[in-house]
């Protein structure tokens, strides 16, 4: 009671100093404490939610020192505490001048860090952030050792803050009643806002435990992985059929063909291609009956580009390098669409095979060479990848679009 007494003689912070102060102190606190949890975690889907949800804190304090720097701007500072000689004021706000610019520093060189390993992530789930720099393993190590030294400079810089506001408390000189809500003692606001902290990480630490309910079952998956298409065209007898013995050969120009896919890790799209694969095409779009599709892939030549991501992709729970280094698809069944063609294949990927229809459209060029583009949804359950923790947690998407443009010249065969 008696700093209630005290704080009404001071000249205190203003009510928005005040709940900046103390809501960039909370954010910290947490998301400081969930990146430690995240850290000594295997990686499971619960270390990514959490390491989503330390970002997401994390950029909180980034928005949250933007507001209050602007706000300082604007605004004038209460009558400095009496007893504090010129030199300590000026000692102090060189102090408050550090903590606001690292506690900037720090959510920056974290979102560098995020945008150099190329991992996108979505903030608190409502959107996604923005990447401010392009893959780069050089730049992520930079971003890694700054993210580092300016959380121990900020912990220091806390620390003697801290210290200071103790020490001017002994001295008599009343520091931190300041910054503190009039009708609050210091005791009770402060287990009050360390409660509030307790509370968050909990909840923050069980709902990355916890599998949503949007979970989607191998059974689930399997019966839509060959359902039709609603637009597909059951042709007609070709008309220049009779002409054709059969359809042309095609091989594809390797340096301007690419075999992407594109997946989501807790809400985010993710992208990665297959450096190798081998396409055997036999293909008129005016003969049907003949064509045949047999592409064989290289599943080891699988990158996504983020080395954190990369450096698990081939193990057993994922793509299983050693065990199944290729994937084929091979199709012999084909109908029209009104977008294009569709390839009714069968996918062989980790030793399992399964239906996978390929829409694509057929683009003949002046020059005589073709350009194939297309897309298929695999469902990733359904072929082992991502089994064991990730089989039924929604963390990485359950559907990965796999994306074809292949530029094709016949073979003369």
């Amino acid at each position: 009671m008696n700093d209630l007494v005290q704080r009404a003689k001071l000249a205190v912070w203003p009510k928005p100093a005040k709940f900046f102060h103390w809501l960039v102190v909370v954010l910290l606190i947490v998301a400081a404490t969930l990146g430690f949890l995240a850290d000594e975690q295997d990686l499971s889907p619960a270390k990514l939610k959490l390491f989503v949800t330390h970002k997401s804190f994390g950029l909180s304090v980034l928005l949250v020192m933007f507001l209050r720097v602007v706000w300082r701007v604007c605004s004038s500072d209460p009558e400095p505490v009496e007893g504090l000689s010129s030199m300590q004021q000026k000692l102090a706000g060189l102090g408050h001048g550090a903590i606001y610019a690292v506690a900037i520093l720090l959510p920056l060189s974290g979102w560098l860090l995020t945008s150099a390993a190329n991992f996108p992530f979505r903030w608190f789930d409502l959107f996604e952030v923005p990447l401010i720099w392009p893959s780069d393993s050089s730049m992520k190590d930079i971003a890694s050792d700054a993210h580092e030294f300016l959380f121990i400079a900020l912990a220091a810089l806390v620390l003697g803050h801290i210290a200071m506001a103790v020490r001017h408390n002994m001295q008599g000189l009343i520091v931190l009643p300041r910054m503190l809500p009039k009708r609050w003692s210091t005791g009770k606001f402060l287990s009050g806002l360390g409660a509030i902290i307790g509370v968050v990480i909990v909840l923050s630490w069980s709902r990355a435990q916890s599998t949503s309910n949007s979970i989607v079952t191998i059974g689930e998956v399997a019966n839509t992985v060959a359902a039709p298409s609603a637009n597909v065209v059951v042709p007609q007898a070709d008309p220049v059929s009779s002409l054709l013995t059969k359809p042309p050969s095609w091989v594809m120009r390797p340096a301007s063909s690419e075999l992407g896919f594109v997946g989501s890790y807790v809400g985010a799209d993710f992208t990665g291609k297959f450096e190798r694969f081998t396409p055997r095409i036999i293909f008129h779009a005016e003969h049907l009956a003949g064509a045949s599709f047999d592409v064989s892939i290289d599943v080891t030549s699988a990158m996504i580009g983020t080395p954190d991501m990369d450096s698990f992709l081939g193990d057993s729970q994922w793509l299983d390098f050693a065990s199944f280094p290729t994937a084929q698809f091979i199709a012999q069944r084909f109908s029209r669409t009104t977008e294009g063609f569709v390839a009714h294949g069968l996918l062989r990927l980790k030793g399992i095979e399964q239906a996978v229809d390929l829409l694509f459209s057929w683009d003949e060029q002046p020059d005589g060479t073709v350009r194939l583009l297309g897309e298929a949804v695999v469902p990733r359950v359904v072929f082992g990848v991502g089994n064991g923790a990730w089989a039924d947690d929604p963390s990485v998407g359950f559907d990965v679009r796999v994306l074809v443009d292949v530029w094709l010249e016949q073979s003369g065969e």
